[in-house]
């Protein structure tokens, strides 16, 4: 995957959970299963297209609903009935900026879920190569630490101002606590 320099004019961002060790997958899965953090993945990426990596996908098994799929792989070949496939992160970003620009040109009010934003779900070199284009970063901060063999990749900090935070705590249907923190690239 080439290193790029792909602007858009709608917020390209990242949506990920980690643990505080900064673990975000375990044998391409993810190490926990908290039904409030799915809940909140959902309702940030719903009517938005989504962009993962090939494992990502595999790992999801299928295209998420009520999104554009976009998967990028290294092998020309993959095809998928249910997602767009390409070959790059500023291909993907391309393809997602278009379908929003359709989406715009063609809107009936029915998309009230979408900020018009392009997700970046995942992997971890997909994040790792998006991470410069990035405007908005969308973290799930597990509050514990896990076994893993994923981390979440370096980030700058200092170009990025934390503009959310909402913490729950653990419950009967997820076992760890939570923070869900949004930060915004800063201009400079």
């Amino acid at each position: 995957m080439s290193n790029n320099t792909t602007k858009t004019q709608n917020p390209i961002t990242l949506i990920v959970a980690a643990s505080t060790n900064d673990i975000i997958g375990r044998d391409n899965q993810l190490p926990w299963h908290l039904p409030r953090d799915l809940a909140y993945f959902k309702a940030i990426t719903t009517g938005c297209p989504i962009i993962m990596g090939r494992k990502t996908y595999e790992s999801i098994g299928k295209a998420l609903p009520n999104r554009l799929n976009i998967v990028i792989t290294r092998n020309p070949d993959y095809q998928l009935p249910d997602a767009e496939v390409t070959l790059s992160v500023s291909d993907a970003i391309a393809i997602a900026q278009k379908w929003l620009d359709n989406q715009a040109n063609n809107n009936d009010g029915s998309d009230k879920n979408c900020q018009s934003e392009i997700h970046i779900i995942g992997g971890a070199a997909i994040f790792a190569e998006a991470l410069p284009l990035v405007d908005k970063i969308y973290l799930n901060r597990v509050l514990a630490d896990f076994d893993g063999d994923t981390y979440l990749p370096a980030i700058d900090w200092t170009q990025f101002k934390q503009t959310a935070s909402t913490h729950h705590a653990a419950d009967d249907k997820n076992a760890y606590a939570m923070a869900f923190e949004v930060y915004e690239r800063t201009k400079s």
